[in-house]
Protein backbone atom coordinates (compact mmCIF):
# COMPACT_ATOMS: atom_id res chain seq x y z
CA UNK A 1 0.00 0.00 0.00
CA UNK A 2 2.83 2.41 0.89
CA UNK A 3 4.58 1.77 -2.43
CA UNK A 4 1.33 2.40 -4.30
CA UNK A 5 0.84 5.68 -2.44
CA UNK A 6 4.38 6.83 -3.31
CA UNK A 7 3.90 5.92 -6.96
CA UNK A 8 0.53 7.71 -7.05
CA UNK A 9 2.23 10.86 -5.75
CA UNK A 10 4.85 10.56 -8.49
CA UNK A 11 2.18 10.08 -11.14
CA UNK A 12 0.29 13.13 -9.93
CA UNK A 13 3.50 15.17 -10.14
CA UNK A 14 3.99 13.99 -13.72
CA UNK A 15 0.39 14.80 -14.58
CA UNK A 16 0.29 18.25 -12.96
CA UNK A 17 3.82 19.61 -13.18
CA UNK A 18 4.62 22.65 -15.35
CA UNK A 19 7.50 22.75 -17.82
CA UNK A 20 9.58 24.65 -15.27
CA UNK A 21 10.93 22.18 -12.72
CA UNK A 22 11.15 23.05 -9.04
CA UNK A 23 14.85 23.19 -8.13
CA UNK A 24 15.93 20.72 -5.49
CA UNK A 25 18.80 21.87 -3.27
CA UNK A 26 21.75 19.53 -3.36
CA UNK A 27 22.85 18.05 -0.02
CA UNK A 28 25.98 19.63 1.41
CA UNK A 29 28.96 17.30 1.00
CA UNK A 30 30.65 16.24 4.20
CA UNK A 31 33.94 15.46 2.50
CA UNK A 32 35.07 16.98 -0.81
CA UNK A 33 37.14 13.97 -1.70
CA UNK A 34 34.22 11.52 -1.47
CA UNK A 35 31.15 13.52 -2.51
CA UNK A 36 31.61 13.18 -6.28
CA UNK A 37 32.21 9.39 -6.30
CA UNK A 38 29.15 8.91 -4.06
CA UNK A 39 26.93 10.82 -6.50
CA UNK A 40 28.38 8.87 -9.40
CA UNK A 41 27.69 5.59 -7.60
CA UNK A 42 24.07 6.60 -6.91
CA UNK A 43 23.48 7.54 -10.56
CA UNK A 44 25.17 4.36 -11.72
CA UNK A 45 22.99 2.29 -9.39
CA UNK A 46 19.83 3.95 -10.69
CA UNK A 47 20.88 3.40 -14.26
CA UNK A 48 21.73 -0.23 -13.52
CA UNK A 49 18.34 -0.76 -11.88
CA UNK A 50 16.58 0.76 -14.86
CA UNK A 51 18.63 -1.40 -17.23
CA UNK A 52 17.86 -4.56 -15.24
CA UNK A 53 14.15 -3.72 -15.24
CA UNK A 54 14.19 -3.10 -19.01
CA UNK A 55 16.04 -6.38 -19.66
CA UNK A 56 13.29 -8.34 -17.87
CA UNK A 57 10.60 -6.94 -20.20
CA UNK A 58 9.48 -8.08 -23.61
CA UNK A 59 10.79 -6.00 -26.52
CA UNK A 60 7.37 -4.35 -26.92
CA UNK A 61 7.19 -3.44 -23.23
CA UNK A 62 10.78 -2.18 -23.27
CA UNK A 63 10.00 0.08 -26.24
CA UNK A 64 6.84 1.38 -24.56
CA UNK A 65 8.80 2.01 -21.34
CA UNK A 66 11.50 3.94 -23.20
CA UNK A 67 8.87 6.05 -24.93
CA UNK A 68 7.15 6.77 -21.62
CA UNK A 69 10.49 7.74 -20.05
CA UNK A 70 10.97 10.26 -22.87
CA UNK A 71 7.50 11.68 -22.18
CA UNK A 72 8.35 12.03 -18.47
CA UNK A 73 11.55 13.91 -19.26
CA UNK A 74 9.67 16.28 -21.58
CA UNK A 75 7.14 17.02 -18.85
CA UNK A 76 9.86 17.30 -16.21
CA UNK A 77 12.99 18.59 -17.98
CA UNK A 78 14.95 18.57 -14.73
CA UNK A 79 14.64 14.82 -14.23
CA UNK A 80 17.62 12.65 -15.16
CA UNK A 81 17.35 9.72 -17.54
CA UNK A 82 17.73 7.06 -14.84
CA UNK A 83 14.95 8.52 -12.67
CA UNK A 84 12.63 8.87 -15.67
CA UNK A 85 13.38 5.27 -16.71
CA UNK A 86 12.68 3.97 -13.20
CA UNK A 87 9.38 5.86 -12.96
CA UNK A 88 8.39 4.65 -16.44
CA UNK A 89 9.15 1.06 -15.41
CA UNK A 90 6.97 1.44 -12.30
CA UNK A 91 4.13 2.85 -14.39
CA UNK A 92 4.40 -0.01 -16.87
CA UNK A 93 4.32 -2.47 -13.95
CA UNK A 94 1.20 -0.70 -12.68
CA UNK A 95 -0.44 -1.13 -16.08
CA UNK A 96 -0.28 -4.89 -15.59
CA UNK A 97 -2.25 -4.70 -12.34
CA UNK A 98 -5.80 -6.02 -12.49
CA UNK A 99 -8.96 -5.41 -10.48
CA UNK A 100 -10.56 -8.54 -9.02
CA UNK A 101 -14.18 -9.32 -8.13
CA UNK A 102 -16.16 -11.62 -5.88
CA UNK A 103 -18.05 -14.57 -7.35
CA UNK A 104 -21.03 -13.47 -9.46
CA UNK A 105 -20.41 -9.80 -8.57
CA UNK A 106 -19.39 -6.76 -10.57
CA UNK A 107 -19.25 -4.01 -7.94
CA UNK A 108 -15.79 -2.50 -7.37
CA UNK A 109 -14.31 -3.70 -4.08
CA UNK A 110 -12.82 -1.02 -1.76
CA UNK A 111 -9.41 -2.72 -1.64
CA UNK A 112 -8.97 -2.20 -5.39
CA UNK A 113 -9.89 1.49 -5.50
CA UNK A 114 -6.26 2.49 -4.96
CA UNK A 115 -5.31 0.64 -8.16
CA UNK A 116 -8.08 2.41 -10.07
CA UNK A 117 -6.91 5.75 -8.63
CA UNK A 118 -3.38 5.12 -9.83
CA UNK A 119 -4.46 3.85 -13.23
CA UNK A 120 -6.49 7.06 -13.65
CA UNK A 121 -3.53 9.25 -12.66
CA UNK A 122 -1.22 7.36 -15.01
CA UNK A 123 -3.67 7.55 -17.90
CA UNK A 124 -4.32 11.30 -17.48
CA UNK A 125 -0.57 11.98 -17.47
CA UNK A 126 -0.15 10.51 -20.96
CA UNK A 127 -1.20 11.95 -24.29
CA UNK A 128 -2.28 10.07 -27.41
CA UNK A 129 -3.17 7.01 -25.38
CA UNK A 130 -6.38 4.97 -25.32
CA UNK A 131 -7.47 2.52 -22.66
CA UNK A 132 -9.21 -0.82 -23.13
CA UNK A 133 -10.83 -2.47 -20.11
CA UNK A 134 -11.00 -6.24 -20.56
CA UNK A 135 -13.63 -7.94 -18.41
CA UNK A 136 -13.26 -11.61 -17.44
CA UNK A 137 -15.16 -14.26 -15.50
CA UNK A 138 -14.40 -17.69 -14.10
CA UNK A 139 -15.61 -20.87 -15.79
CA UNK A 140 -18.83 -21.31 -13.81
CA UNK A 141 -22.04 -20.28 -15.55
CA UNK A 142 -23.00 -20.26 -19.22
CA UNK A 143 -20.85 -18.63 -21.87
CA UNK A 144 -23.46 -15.95 -22.50
CA UNK A 145 -23.86 -15.18 -18.79
CA UNK A 146 -20.10 -14.88 -18.28
CA UNK A 147 -19.75 -12.64 -21.32
CA UNK A 148 -22.35 -10.27 -19.86
CA UNK A 149 -20.73 -10.45 -16.41
CA UNK A 150 -17.32 -9.57 -17.82
CA UNK A 151 -18.82 -6.54 -19.55
CA UNK A 152 -20.52 -5.38 -16.33
CA UNK A 153 -17.22 -5.66 -14.47
CA UNK A 154 -15.38 -3.63 -17.09
CA UNK A 155 -18.14 -1.01 -17.07
CA UNK A 156 -17.91 -0.80 -13.28
CA UNK A 157 -14.22 0.08 -13.55
CA UNK A 158 -14.90 2.52 -16.39
CA UNK A 159 -17.49 4.35 -14.27
CA UNK A 160 -14.93 4.73 -11.45
CA UNK A 161 -12.31 6.05 -13.88
CA UNK A 162 -14.73 8.59 -15.38
CA UNK A 163 -15.57 9.86 -11.89
CA UNK A 164 -11.82 10.41 -11.42
CA UNK A 165 -11.67 12.57 -14.56
CA UNK A 166 -10.76 10.09 -17.29
CA UNK A 167 -12.65 10.98 -20.52
CA UNK A 168 -15.27 8.30 -21.22
CA UNK A 169 -14.57 8.63 -24.94
CA UNK A 170 -11.01 7.38 -24.43
CA UNK A 171 -12.04 4.20 -22.60
CA UNK A 172 -13.29 1.13 -24.45
CA UNK A 173 -14.96 -1.83 -22.74
CA UNK A 174 -14.67 -5.41 -23.99
CA UNK A 175 -15.57 -8.74 -22.42
CA UNK A 176 -13.90 -12.10 -22.86
CA UNK A 177 -16.21 -13.91 -20.46
CA UNK A 178 -14.50 -17.13 -19.35
CA UNK A 179 -12.49 -17.56 -22.56
CA UNK A 180 -9.20 -16.07 -21.27
CA UNK A 181 -8.45 -17.59 -17.86
CA UNK A 182 -5.26 -16.52 -16.13
CA UNK A 183 -5.16 -19.86 -14.30
CA UNK A 184 -6.74 -23.08 -15.55
CA UNK A 185 -7.50 -25.28 -12.53
CA UNK A 186 -11.09 -25.98 -11.44
CA UNK A 187 -11.05 -24.60 -7.90
CA UNK A 188 -11.26 -21.28 -6.07
CA UNK A 189 -7.54 -20.46 -6.19
CA UNK A 190 -7.85 -20.27 -9.98
CA UNK A 191 -11.37 -18.89 -10.18
CA UNK A 192 -10.45 -15.87 -8.05
CA UNK A 193 -7.66 -15.01 -10.51
CA UNK A 194 -10.07 -15.19 -13.44
CA UNK A 195 -12.73 -12.84 -12.03
CA UNK A 196 -10.95 -9.68 -13.09
CA UNK A 197 -10.65 -6.60 -15.29
CA UNK A 198 -7.35 -6.00 -17.07
CA UNK A 199 -6.07 -2.60 -18.18
CA UNK A 200 -4.63 -2.37 -21.71
CA UNK A 201 -3.08 0.95 -22.72
CA UNK A 202 -2.65 1.63 -26.43
CA UNK A 203 -0.77 4.40 -28.17
CA UNK A 204 -2.77 6.16 -30.87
Amino acid sequence: MKKLAVLLAALLIVACSSTKPTPTPAPAPTNNSTSKPAATTTTASSAAAASTSANSMSSADAAATAKLADEIQKIQPGSDAASAANLAAEIMKLHKESVYFDYDKYDLKPEFRNIVDMQAASFKSRKNTALVLEGNADERGSAAYNMALGEKRANSVKKALVILGVPASKVKVVSFGNTRPKLACHEEKCWEENRRVDFVFKQK
